[in-house]
């Protein structure tokens, strides 16, 4: 599957299915944000895409994949992370297998064929596409149904949609949600002396991103020779900003209530 965009017909809201799988589409993201962080210029997007330039068939391709999937807004000067880029690139792994399936979905097509067959046994790969024919023929024509059954089987596979059981591939029919915290890792351990320099197992790594983050606040303590918390907050946040905060907050200090005193929790 080349990367070229010929015609109407290799839109993502085509009849053509993405040009990227999903799995390349995360590795891009991943790429990014380590590289250039939730903003950066359009050669820093083209640099984690893998592309020689800024006006190649290519990046315009693995660009359009990465807007449609709701990871990231462009402009004319760059790019921004969108909420559910940040989901991905959480360090926490619940939000992040829910952030996969939520953009996995956010494909026109690909949702239409998740609402048909969610919560049963999907038909063998070479079905689906005749399947998709005559269910979904104003989505898939004829001539790309194989392509489309492909995209739907190995993209369903990597966002955890699917559950191999006895006669067949049941599809998993709960809608993905990146805000459930339920899944977050909590600590339950006697509480170590300040003067122990342990880790914590299994405490995520959490980032968040803003969109000024020049202008932000900035609050650090040495916690050992070689660990500094850091917490950085924007001066007046917006509404979704101000949610975004107070959630990362709720989900670090629901990972430290093993060390926290019983008044406290």
């Amino acid at each position: 599957m080349n990367d070229t965009t010929n015609n109407d017909t290799d839109s993502l809201y085509g009849k053509f299915p993405p040009r990227v799988p999903l799995r390349i589409a995360i590795t891009y993201t991943d790429e990014l944000v380590k590289t250039s962080g939730a903003t950066g210029s359009k050669d820093d997007l083209s640099k984690a895409l893998s592309t020689s330039n800024t006006t190649s068939g290519a990046y315009r391709t693995r660009v359009a994949n990465l807007r449609y999937l709701g990871i990231i807004e462009t402009d004319k000067v760059g790019y921004r992370l969108e909420p559910l880029g940040a989901h991905i690139t959480s360090g926490v792994e619940s939000i992040r297998r829910e952030a996969i399936k939520k953009a996995f979905l956010n494909i026109p097509t690909v949702r239409k064929i998740w609402e048909i067959y969610k919560g049963g046994i999907m038909p063998s790969r070479p079905a689906l596409g005749n399947n998709l024919v005559v269910r979904l023929p104003n989505d898939v024509p004829k001539e790309y149904k194989d392509e489309w059954a492909k995209y739907f089987f190995e993209g369903a596979e990597y966002a955890d949609l699917l559950d191999r059981r006895a006669n067949g591939f049941y599809l998993k029919e709960k809608e993905p949600n990146p805000d459930d915290l339920s899944g977050l890792p909590s600590i339950d351990m006697a509480k170590t002396k300040s003067t122990e320099l342990a880790r914590i197992p299994n405490a995520p790594s959490i980032q968040t991103f803003f969109s000024s983050p020049s202008d932000t606040l900035n609050f650090s303590k040495v916690l050992s020779s070689e660990r500094i918390l850091t917490i950085t907050i924007p001066e007046d946040p917006t509404p979704q900003e101000a949610g975004e905060i107070v959630q990362r907050m709720k989900q670090a200090i629901k990972a430290m209530k093993g060390y926290m005193e019983d008044d406290e929790q």
